[in-house]
């Protein structure tokens, strides 16, 4: 499910919302009747797509928000403000997940920078159930940012493996990144998945050559190990992914006015 990305003062209306805190009410009102919607049709679990965060990592956007008169800082713990009343009363049951990633449409991407401009808050304040995040190149930056992640009560699912051309990852190499990872977070807390989506996109796309499918490169027999040991009452599902060999891939367990509520209501409707 793909989240509205927020906005500043001078992206909404203020003819229709002269007071942008009703805005960003309504936009959490908006996701939580969508996320019991889901639920209602029998979801358990469910994963929130949120670029915009992704922006408040780039020095270039942030430096954008400052000229158009907004405090990234500011938007970021209003963001996290509108996804934790979108998560109000949610079921025990559900579990949420939270996308971030940089894009990878034809080989281009929308930003770049470590997540550390909004760790803090992201990681330490918004209350999903796991966080999907893109690690597979350096526009990623480090783990420290993963320091926030709060002991104990979410996982953090790291895109180590990459869906931006067909070279097959080190295992070793994946291993250690995952032992760098947990000196931030506890290994227990710690997933392994692809970053971005489950293959690429057919047209525009411009990787490096696939191996073929079915082809173990010298080194890579043991490809189908799981490297991070899954939460016990988790589970593991293999997927094919394009020309790269199975794969391991974790899966957790199973706003009112119109300008608000319409880019929505084609998955209520749907629900109904």
């Amino acid at each position: 499910m793909s989240c509205i990305s927020a906005a500043g003062r001078k992206d909404i209306d203020e003819t229709v919302y002269p007071d942008l805190n009703d805005y960003f009410d309504d936009l959490a009102t908006t996701w939580r009747d969508a996320i019991r919607a889901f639920y209602d049709a029998g979801c358990r679990y469910l994963q929130l797509d949120d670029t915009v965060w992704a922006y408040l990592c780039s020095d270039d956007q942030r430096r954008q928000i400052r000229e158009r008169g907004d405090d990234a800082d500011e938007l970021a713990r209003i963001y996290a403000r509108v996804l934790n009343k979108a998560l109000e009363g949610k079921p025990d049951d559900l579990t949420i997940g939270l996308h971030v990633c940089r894009g990878n449409f034809r080989s281009t991407w929308i930003s770049e920078g470590g997540y550390e401009p909004v760790a803090e808050v992201l990681f330490g304040t918004v209350n999903v159930d796991a966080f999907f995040l893109e690690y597979d190149n350096d526009r990623s930056g480090d783990f420290a940012p993963l320091r926030f992640i709060r002991p104990g009560k979410q996982q953090v699912v790291l895109g180590l493996i990459t869906t931006k051309n067909g070279e097959l990852e080190n295992p070793e190499g994946i291993k250690a990144r995952l032992e760098e990872a947990a000196k931030y977070v506890a290994k227990e807390q710690i997933c392994l998945s692809p970053a971005v989506r489950l293959c690429l996109y057919r047209r525009g796309q411009q990787p490096e050559r696939n191996p073929a499918v079915g082809q173990s490169p010298s080194g890579h027999a043991d490809r189908q190990r799981s490297l991070v040991k899954p939460h016990p009452q988790r589970c593991i599902i293999k997927v094919q992914r394009c020309a790269i060999l199975r794969r391991y891939l974790y899966i957790p367990r199973s706003p009112s006015r119109n300008s608000a509520t319409s880019i929505l209501a084609s998955f209520l409707l749907l629900l109904r």
